[in-house]
């Protein structure tokens, strides 16, 4: 995904069940942004978006396409 030029700026969020630090590794490796494991409770999973949204929505610039 990388090395393709219209994908290199892309951001790529890993969220995962997997907290294994191999997987997380090798999703760095691979060019993620960001690993985030899941919450096994729905409330902390509704609070991990809503954070999320703010960030994404309210904090974050973005590079001009």
């Amino acid at each position: 995904m990388r090395a393709q030029p219209a994908l290199k700026t892309t951001v790529v969020i890993a969220l995962t069940s997997s907290n294994h630090e191999a997987d997380v590794r090798r999703a760095y490796e691979l060019g993620i942004n960001s690993y985030v494991v899941k919450a096994a409770d729905s409330r902390k999973r509704h609070e991990f978006v809503q954070h999320l949204e703010g960030w994404w929505l309210g904090c974050n610039e973005f590079a001009e396409r």
